[in-house]
């Protein structure tokens, strides 16, 4: 599934240049100060944070609504299976409508692999353990700076993913 952070970043990097062109530098300023902000969650807000979110939606709708869209999808995978498939209809139908062109398009996205997205929240598995994995076989071939040997790869995957191998150099704590 496309990654909402990336959207709603685009959504704000958008309204800066659309700001900047229309020579509202001060505002354009303020909007791309905005970004680390808007890339926490709600939960992980401080006070002043929040009130800055809700003043947010005053000065600016358009990443104020980006902002609320990445909340309210990333809730619904918190949601028993019955309440996130309404939920999740909800918001394909408010993201669709938004007239925020990264979400429609991301909107459109999510339809096409609901079935798979609906599997994940009912079954709770994703494929976090083989990105794991997958970044930790990078890892090995990078430090190792390739293997001339296939075999030799293979053996140092298992040893480093089984755990029963001796502390490879580039995990030992420095």
């Amino acid at each position: 599934m496309a990654k909402t952070g990336s959207r709603r970043s685009e959504t704000r990097r958008d309204e800066w240049n659309s700001l900047r062109r229309s020579g509202s530098a001060g505002a354009a300023k303020e909007v791309k100060g905005l970004r680390w902000l808007l890339l926490r969650n709600w939960e992980n807000l401080s006070r002043l944070q929040r009130k800055e979110l809700r003043a947010l939606e005053r000065a600016n709708a358009r990443i104020h609504r980006a902002w609320r869209l990445k909340e309210e999808l990333r809730d619904i995978f918190k949601k028993g299976i019955i309440a996130a498939r309404r939920a999740l209809d909800r918001w394909l139908a408010a993201a669709s409508r938004s007239k925020l062109e990264h979400f429609v398009k991301l909107a459109r996205t999510i339809r096409g692999f609901r079935e798979k997205i609906e599997a994940t929240i009912k079954y709770g598995f994703t494929n976090g353990i083989a990105e794991s994995n997958n970044a930790s076989i990078g890892r090995i071939r990078a430090n190792a700076r390739g293997f001339h040997d296939a075999e030799n790869f293979i053996t140092m995957v298992m040893l480093d993913r089984a755990g029963i191998g001796p502390g490879l150099p580039w995990n030992q704590a420095e």
